[in-house]
């Protein structure tokens, strides 16, 4: 997984989350992978609106 630079939070151990929803073993790890395809997609895009904000005030701080 990439993470934007910033607004990663402090602490997460982000490898072992993405290592715990993607076991496919079992059925709790299929179900895992579903939630934690839709947890990464929205903190994602969390990140990103959180650094395109950064840029903008940045930018115009420039």
């Amino acid at each position: 997984m990439i993470w934007p630079t910033m607004g990663i939070t402090p602490g997460w151990d982000y490898d072992y989350v993405q290592a715990v929803y993607t076991s496919s073993i079992t059925d709790w790890g299929k179900i895992g992978q579903i939630f934690g395809a839709l947890i990464t997609t929205s903190l994602n895009m969390m990140l990103w609106q959180q650094w395109a904000v950064f840029v903008k005030t940045r930018d115009h701080l420039l």
